[in-house]
């Protein structure tokens, strides 16, 4: 049986605790990468990826980016550059395109070099293609589109002689084999 007293003093203790702090609020050098390591080996595979599986990666990755911003973009973009290689294995798969997408348009200009990791990035996208694959086909014109509606990345693109040669190269190229025919 509990009295009173007892119950009171576990709330005092509950409310006077200090909280328990955040596994991941820490700084680049402390944290302990091996879930993070383990989730985007998910995508280190040439076996074409589950559609659902592939939805629930992308669902947990934009939660990473709306949570843990930085600390993922940091974490791709200077930790571990070589795991966006294994985004461009999957050019087939909606959602592994949209994190993409997220990745390039996502807001880095703290990392140094960010851009030219970016369009290097964007160079592998476009590497990767495969214009016998309807679905890259689509997903790939889909990519494009969207990175020229978004007026700052439309103004890098352009600004950037690199990229937009890169770019618009990519384009005539295809466009020459008919490769967007779909």
């Amino acid at each position: 049986v509990y009295s009173n007293n007892s119950k009171s003093n576990n709330i005092e203790e509950i409310i006077t605790a200090s909280p328990k702090k955040d596994s991941l609020d820490v700084s680049m050098e402390k944290l302990n990468t091996d879930l993070l390591d383990y989730f985007f080996e998910f995508l280190n595979t040439d076996e074409p990826l589950n559609f659902v599986l592939s939805g629930y990666f992308a669902k947990f990755f934009g939660h990473l980016l709306n949570n843990r911003l930085r600390l993922t973009m940091h974490y791709l973009l200077i930790q571990k550059p070589q795991y966006l290689n294994y985004f461009t294995k999957h050019l087939n798969r909606k959602s592994i395109v949209e994190c993409m997408f997220k990745i390039i348009i996502t807001y880095s200009d703290d990392i140094p070099n960010s851009l030219d990791i970016k369009s290097d990035f964007i160079g592998n996208i476009l590497k990767a293609f495969n214009s016998q694959d309807e679905e890259v086909v689509t997903n790939l014109s889909d990519l494009l589109i969207d990175l020229f509606s978004i007026r700052k990345m439309y103004t890098t693109i352009i600004t950037n002689k690199k990229l937009f040669e890169l770019i618009y190269d990519f384009i005539a190229d295809n466009m020459k084999n008919d490769s967007f025919k779909y």
